[in-house]
């Protein structure tokens, strides 16, 4: 059927075209309800087993379930340690890298590199291994850390110097530092 215009009067839909779309329409609402259901089914069944293992019963927490008996102090014991345990590789994971590196960056000397950084979280502190070139060149580094607001407390614990086994290898310096209290 043609939709009929009276431009002088007003605008005529013909009733089986009107019909046609609210179908067309009712149509496409059924089929988005079908693909949310189909999408929240499995969702549901996860969570159903989740709940299980999380402990979270229907009740509201702190709400003591009957049946069930408290749990022991080995248990306890085990999920304090499971617990401090998940706690450390939190904060290990939260460990924020480009901010120390950065400022490692600003200190480093000419003549010194870096081969090992190893911070650790739970002291603030940072062990530093490099290599320098020459000895003037471990100075001027510990000199920077020494200068720095971040790296003031940097002490020097081991220092080898490494000659050359071929010819064309040059000698440096092995160092190992640690500062306390980096950040």
């Amino acid at each position: 059927m043609k939709a009929q215009f009276n431009f002088a009067d007003r605008y005529v839909v013909s009733p089986n075209l009107a019909k046609r779309l609210l179908t067309g329409i009712l149509l496409v609402l059924a089929l988005l309800l079908t693909a949310q259901l189909l999408i929240l089914y499995p969702l549901q069944s996860a969570n159903g087993k989740l709940r299980p293992v999380a402990g979270t019963g229907s009740g509201t927490s702190g709400e003591k379930e009957r049946g069930k008996t408290p749990p022991s102090e080995g248990q306890l014991a085990k999920q304090a340690e499971q617990i401090a345990f998940a706690n450390t590789i939190l904060q290990q994971d939260s460990f924020q890298w480009s901010v120390l590196l950065d400022r490692l960056e600003q200190t480093l000397a000419d003549g010194v590199s870096l081969e090992s950084v190893g911070p650790d979280p739970k002291d603030g502190s940072v062990k530093l291994a490099g290599r320098a070139l020459k000895l003037d060149n471990l100075r001027e580094y510990l000199g920077g850390l020494s200068r720095s607001e971040w790296f003031s407390n940097a002490y020097l614990l081991e220092q080898e110097m490494v000659k050359a086994k071929k010819t064309g290898d040059q000698s440096f310096i092995r160092f190992d530092i640690m500062v306390k209290k980096a950040f």
